[in-house]
């Protein structure tokens, strides 16, 4: 130590003094006694996560409930352990994330499912009744027989609208159908509430619940993914059937850093790709209008600063659940890294190459840079191959990618898919 000091051109009695100052640290900032503490705590975690992955998973991320930054994190390890963080489930869900068993073999099969505490809106005792008549009578059968064995009073429209929307209630109806009749189930939630205060028994009390009629519920279209991604978000603070970035997981990859990775940059400029999940507007001393706005990738999130200049330049691209392309230097003034903007732009995919189908359409990727007159060449490609397979094309806007049905039908080979891919290979 005081060898290596002096050879850094520290004076000998400067440096001898330097290690006399560390030696009494020493005693206590490398304690015995801690580090072997430490030590078994690491190899009694390390044993449960490679032996209990999704128990030891469940639990963590239970511990870390209320930091949705930490479980972010966490959601992103369980993928890399191929183990599957599902939305919450009436028939599945306890209070707290918890590992999903096989019924027969009781092991763990990769998933874990959300706690319904996580829920917003859902108290604890519409949580503990929902857990608690499940253990007793089974799952439940359907929504009739879940209205009819829930009835407390503290389960009103506001919960119940925040339970299909979180994905709790998909095993018994489809979510923008139940929305659509939240008051026809709520009218029904009401009666069987009232009639367990009473202790009164309705006309199909003492039914199996095969025999129970059936709830008449409107007709309605389904929710698009879009839309029920933005509702997970709302009411679990997270996007838990798919991130809306995960179909350019391997663009992000290449073309941006890590929003997880931020802090190891501080001022330095950095390049970020995310989704606008947080907004707010404040006006500076000179009144002027400037933005902090959340962003988040697929590994964290990260709040952004946009001064009235670059406001000024690009108004249109601060919108919720945008996705967009942002440089800017991290700085730490309050001890949390934050990135200062100085250009923002629109994301845009990249094209990736034609997919021979399994089962499906032949999918075409076109680039953002294609042409009435490439289009033209492909239609003559396509009629090259005429077979049954449909043609679909997705095609970038707007940051987001729209999934086109053709009328053109092909037979799909290898041929095929090379002449597509070098058709627009020059505009990728």
């Amino acid at each position: 130590m005081i060898s290596g000091m002096v050879k850094n051109r520290i004076p000998q009695g400067t440096a001898e003094r330097i290690w006399k100052f560390i030696e009494p640290f020493a005693r206590y900032g490398f304690n015995r006694a801690h580090a072997a503490c430490y030590a078994l705590i690491a190899y009694q975690t390390a044993y449960f996560k490679a032996q209990y992955p999704e128990e030891f998973m469940a639990s963590l991320m239970t511990s870390e409930h209320g930091d949705i930054d930490r479980i972010a994190i966490e959601v992103e390890e369980c993928k890399r352990l191929d183990i599957q963080v599902l939305p919450p489930d009436v028939n599945e869900s306890y209070s707290t994330f918890t590992a999903v068993f096989n019924t027969t073999t009781k092991k763990p099969i990769g998933k874990i499912r959300f706690g319904l505490s996580a829920i917003k809106n859902v108290g604890e005792n519409v949580v503990s009744y929902i857990v608690h008549e499940r253990k007793e009578h089974g799952a439940y059968a359907s929504l009739e027989d879940f209205i009819r064995r829930i009835r407390t009073k503290d389960l009103n429209k506001k919960s119940f609208e925040s339970l299909i929307k979180s994905g709790a209630l998909d095993a018994l109806g489809e979510r923008n159908q139940l929305l659509d009749n939240l008051d026809i189930i709520s009218s029904l939630a009401k009666s069987a509430e009232k009639e367990g205060q009473t202790g009164q028994a309705n006309l199909f009390g003492s039914l199996p619940v095969e025999h129970m009629p059936e709830l008449k519920l409107r007709p309605c279209p389904p929710a698009e993914k879009k839309q029920m991604l933005a509702w997970e978000k709302e009411l679990l603070g997270l996007y838990i059937s798919e991130h809306p970035l995960e179909e350019f997981r391997e663009q992000l990859s290449q073309q941006a850093t890590p929003i997880v990775d931020a802090g190891r940059y501080i001022n330095q400029t950095i390049h970020v790709i995310g989704v606008i999940s947080q907004i707010q507007k404040i006006l500076t001393r000179a009144g002027e209008p400037m933005l902090f706005v959340r962003l988040e990738d697929l590994t964290g999130r990260i709040e952004t600063l946009v001064f009235p200049s670059i406001l000024k330049a690009n108004p249109t691209l601060w919108i919720l659940d945008a996705i967009v392309v942002i440089n800017g230097r991290v700085s730490d003034k309050d001890g949390v890294p934050k990135v200062l903007v100085s250009d923002v732009q629109p994301f845009t995919p990249i094209a990736q190459k034609a997919s021979l189908p399994e089962g499906g359409p032949f999918l075409i990727n076109l680039p953002s840079g294609h042409t009435a007159k490439s289009l033209n060449l492909l239609k003559d490609i396509l009629l090259q191959y005429p077979g049954s397979t449909q043609v679909h094309l997705k095609i970038p806007s707007d940051g987001k990618i729209r999934t086109v049905a053709t009328k053109y039908s092909v037979s799909p080979t290898e041929d095929l898919k090379k002449a597509v891919d070098n058709l627009f290979s020059h505009l990728s």
